[in-house]
């Protein structure tokens, strides 16, 4: 899915040939914006642009984005506004959106928490499919038609979306583990007993949690068996239940296939969730944000 802030970047890039002049028009410094550009390029899987001292000049993919590019930058602008003007959102509904994998429930207890105090405030549940093209679409425009959704997050991950998040937990790393697997009868297992096991893991870069999950278990004699996917949706679940392999998850994912159960393993690892919205948050969600840190869980 094409960001647009990452987008724009290219676009305004290509236009003033030079990362310098680019980064005063966007008002960004250039270790930004080449950060930007370097984060697109990895997305896309395509190289844009050659870097020079003299300044960038565009790759024959480059070339192609730019010139299809500013139609697609236009229309969304066109469509946008027309959005916009259609419809105006009042600013007492908070739109939660809600997946298989972005449960509502965590931000549901907070709102009902604190419901008392913000009276006039409602809350709206807008769910989506876990898809990387629309997961990637409500991450690049959150705070337009969805406000928040609840998410694991690290430093990479919300300077990646240009996205700020409000901390609830740290979640422990379990296993779901499916029958015919050899940990299926365990309630915990150590960590050096998944030297040599059948694992599913997420594919490396995507979160740091993850990453460190993943660094210590290739570092055990033997290594696990491990197969990475590229993306978390129920089509993950199912893999783990037909490959009869253990898959590295939170809690609140168990519930997702039936077959799968929980064994908790013995170390320290925890990924972080967290209420994820727009750096420009909407006043529905200042207004929740302002009510959870003036009555903190106790």
């Amino acid at each position: 899915m094409l960001c647009n802030r990452y987008l724009n970047a290219f676009l305004k890039t290509a236009q003033a040939g030079s990362f310098a002049r680019a980064s005063e028009v966007l008002a960004i410094s250039p270790t930004a914006l080449i950060k930007q550009l370097n984060l697109f390029e990895h997305e896309l899987k395509v190289k844009l642009l050659e870097r020079s001292p003299r300044g960038v000049t565009l790759t024959e993919a480059g070339r192609f984005l730019y010139t299809h590019g500013l139609e697609y930058a236009r229309e969304g602008e066109r469509l946008e506004k027309a959005l916009q003007d259609l419809q105006k959102e009042p600013a007492t509904r908070l739109k939660v959106g809600t997946s298989p994998l972005t449960p509502g429930s965590l931000i549901t207890e907070e709102f009902l928490r604190v419901a008392p105090v913000i009276p006039a405030l409602t809350l709206e549940i807008v769910p989506f499919v876990n898809d990387p093209r629309v997961a990637s679409a409500i991450l690049c425009h959150l705070g337009e038609h969805i406000d928040v959704v609840t998410g694991l997050y690290d430093a990479r991950f919300l300077e990646q979306y240009a996205i700020e998040v409000h901390p609830l937990k740290a979640l422990p790393l379990s296993l779901a583990v499916p029958p015919g697997h050899p940990l299926y009868d365990r309630e915990t297992v150590s960590f050096r007993e998944l030297a040599g096991e059948r694992l599913l893991l997420i594919r490396r870069n995507w979160m740091s949690s993850f990453d460190r999950a993943r660094d210590l278990l290739e570092a055990l004699h033997p290594s696990p068996d491990v197969e990475s996917f590229d993306f978390w949706d129920v089509e993950s679940f199912n893999r783990a239940v037909t490959g009869k392999r253990a898959l590295l998850v939170i809690a609140p994912w168990l519930n997702i296939h039936p077959l799968l159960k929980e064994v908790r393993v013995n170390w320290d690892l925890t990924a972080s969730v967290g209420i994820l919205h727009s750096r420009t948050p909407s006043p529905a969600v200042i207004r929740f944000l302002e009510a959870l840190k003036e009555h903190p869980q106790v």
